[in-house]
């Protein structure tokens, strides 16, 4: 679904981007892609965080573009499909994103999981994949949002 029409059906609403608050959202997304690859958390969890990071930065991108996603049935759903009008992700990859929204949907929900160490490894690169393509992206279309400094500092766990 197109940006405009989750606007319209009251998924996004209208923002100005700033720079600080890309850099809160930057954090943010560097902080689960930590959580993920930390080997003492369980693999459920990992992935759980990897899912997150994807989600974080799905927000990140539609902050760039001027919108806030707002919290309504669906939204996760809406804020994956987005990434494919914002960062550019095929369809296939947008797919793979949905299925990880899922398995954290029931992993919460239904406490049904059970997470192989390839299926966290593939979570964790794409996340991280995905983490990348989005400041080349961000680079090209909003560089006036990319502060530096907090791309290449080392993550502080909080």
């Amino acid at each position: 679904m197109k940006l405009y029409k989750m606007e319209e059906r009251g998924y996004l609403a209208r923002i100005t981007p700033s720079r600080d608050d890309m850099a809160h959202l930057v954090t943010a997304i560097q902080r689960r892609l930590m959580d993920a690859g930390n080997p003492s958390v369980t693999k459920e969890n990992r992935l759980q965080q990897a899912y997150q990071a994807v989600l974080q930065v799905a927000i990140a991108a539609l902050h760039a573009k001027g919108y806030r996603l707002k919290s309504k049935p669906a939204h996760h759903v809406m804020a994956i499909e987005s990434l494919e009008h914002t960062v550019g992700v095929d369809r296939r990859l947008r797919d793979y994103y949905q299925s990880l929204r899922k398995r954290r949907h029931h992993a919460i929900y239904d406490a049904l999981i059970s997470v192989s160490k390839q299926d966290l490894e593939e979570a964790i690169d794409r996340a991280e994949g995905l983490f990348a393509a989005f400041r080349k992206w961000l680079e090209k279309e909003q560089p006036e949002l990319v502060d530096d400094s907090v791309w290449e500092r080392p993550v502080d766990p909080g």
